[in-house]
Order: structure tokens, then sequence, then C-alpha cells
């Protein structure tokens, strides 16, 4: 009987520190993302260099003035690198990357009709105006503050470095995550510049993803 509870809860530790989803996990010359976003979870996971036989999803890093410009973007659920969730793109800024916590900025860009569909729902707008972290201030505030789509706390845990050629993809992965609410503008808020801005947005991603210079 003691035998068997010792194997139940070997069974069950190891059931609970499943880490399949860990990033730091994913090797090299494959591309992964995981985004938690309008209730769902969206993740691809591929070869790197069939990235761009394998459908119309990307996930990239790109070097420009010095900042990290990252894309994440389902399109095609068809293709062989889908896991799950819907078709979603998403822009990522991280200024002066280092190893552990960074700043930077989130974009929603390309909106597609899940997330125009789950901005219906919440009644906001994800290309407008958003703050991260704080559902205690107003419109003017973010704006006076400078804190529109900013966000804090982009943990990278590799940096990656370039391909050997821009086509490979065959330098090491940046790998990092971030995780946080961000709150948004009701479309029907009245007060104007005292508008509130507290309709939250929770948000997940966690990224392994070549770079492309």
């Amino acid at each position: 009987m003691k035998k068997l509870l010792l194997l139940f809860v070997l069974s069950f530790l190891s059931c609970g520190n499943d880490d399949s989803n860990n990033y730091n996990d994913v090797p090299d010359g494959q591309y992964f993302f995981e985004i938690e976003f309008g209730d769902e979870v969206h993740r691809i996971q591929g070869n790197n260099l069939e990235m761009f036989t394998n459908g119309s999803n990307q996930a990239g890093a790109r070097l420009s003035l010095g900042d990290f410009q990252i894309s994440f973007g389902i399109n095609d659920i068809s293709a062989s690198d889908y896991i799950s969730g819907e078709p979603i793109n998403l822009g990522l800024i991280i200024e002066n990357p280092k190893l552990g916590a960074n700043s930077g900025a989130l974009n929603f860009s390309l909106l597609t009709t899940f997330m125009n569909n789950y901005a219906d729902q919440k009644n906001i707008s994800l290309n407008s105006l958003f703050v991260e972290n704080n559902p205690n201030l107003t419109y003017s505030e973010v704006y006076a503050n400078a804190l529109n789509k900013r966000i804090t706390n982009i943990m990278l845990t590799d940096l990656g470095t370039p391909p050997s050629f821009p086509t490979l993809f065959d330098g090491n992965n940046v790998k990092g995550s971030y995780e946080g609410i961000l709150y948004f503008m009701d479309n029907d808020a009245v007060g104007g510049s005292n508008a509130p801005v507290n309709i939250p947005v929770p948000i997940r991603i966690s990224f392994s993803i070549p770079r492309f210079n």
C-alpha cells in the first residue's frame, strides 16, 4: 500500500511540474510563442528554416537602432506550426535589450476578427490608449506621464545571436516572457481628459524566436 501511495505522489508531482510550456526548453533552431489573451491561449511552434513554408504564421526579432522589434502572428490555423488559439497579431518593442528585466512598448497591430470581437465584448479599442498595471489613472494622466502603451518587466533570458545569413535563421534564439494587466478606456466613457482608463485586459507572453539580424 505504501508503494502504491508513493507512486501516486510521484506521479502527481510529475504532472504538477510539467514544464512543456517553458520557453527556455525550446531548442535553438525552432521558433515558439504562446500568448494568453482574450481568454484563450494562442500558440505556434516550428522549425526556423521552415517558417516561411509552414504557412503565414510568424515569430521573429529584429534589431533596429539598438532596440528589439518583435513580431508575433498567427494568421493560418491550418499551418503545420499551429498548436492552439485564434488568429492574432502583436508587436513588441524592447528598448536597449539586456538580460533580466526590460522596458518597452506593446502594439496591437493588424487586428484580426478574433481581436476585434474581443474588443467589442469589452467595449474598448485595442489600438487606442492603454496603461499597464494601474487602473487608477485618467486619460490625461496616462498621456501626461508618457505611459501610453508602455510596459515594464519584460524578462529576457537570452539575447540570441544573429544568423550567418539573413534567411537562414541559424543563430541562437531570443528568449523571454511578459505578463501584466493592460487597462483601457471604455468606448462610452465620458469626462474627456478625466475619463478613467480602467477596463482590464490580462495578457501573458512567452517566446523563443530567431533573430533576423
